[in-house]
């Protein structure tokens, strides 16, 4: 963990210009917590921009992880400024997921399908609660919705971590 401070506030010192006021030094440090989007994805070209855009500004970082993908997900993921992985399907969704997270170098992560979508409203309550999560959180839990055509078909809990 001390490697990982050490690391941001090198990262925000030279990010930072320094302001000098005779023999004292100002200098802005900016440690917010990094937060990342991720997606396991096999054909989505169809539903990634859409997903991706609904969660706009709520993630410092996009990691996509590519299953196989025969049409243009990757190209499509990459033009949205994801960093894109390619992961070879093993019939395992939690080695997936794994592996998705061993590419994700933020203090959060959160694993979307291709398919999800946040409200507006509840893109500022998770942008609020990302803004007050102390560093010693482990977890986030929040509610997941199902939808179709406008009508509630279920709900299941989901995990920032």
């Amino acid at each position: 963990m001390p490697d990982k401070i050490i690391s941001a506030v090198k990262k925000a010192l030279v990010a930072s210009e320094p302001k000098n006021y005779g023999r004292i030094q100002i200098i802005s440090l900016d440690l917010r917590m990094e937060t990342t989007l991720c997606l396991i994805v096999c054909n989505e070209a169809k539903q990634l921009v859409s997903c991706i855009n609904s969660f706009k500004g709520l993630f410092s970082k996009i990691v996509i992880i590519d299953t196989g993908s025969t049409d243009n997900t990757k190209t499509i993921a990459g033009n949205l400024g994801a960093n894109v992985f390619s992961y070879k399907w093993q019939n395992d969704f939690s080695k997936a997921r794994n592996y998705a997270l061993s590419k994700v170098e933020s203090d959060w992560a959160l694993i979307v399908d291709a398919d999800d979508r946040i409200t507006k409203k509840n893109k500022e309550a998770l942008k609020n609660k990302l803004k007050n999560i102390k560093k010693n959180t482990l977890i986030v839990s929040c509610p997941y919705l199902y939808f179709s055509n406008d009508k509630k078909l279920g709900q299941q809990g989901y995990r920032i971590r």
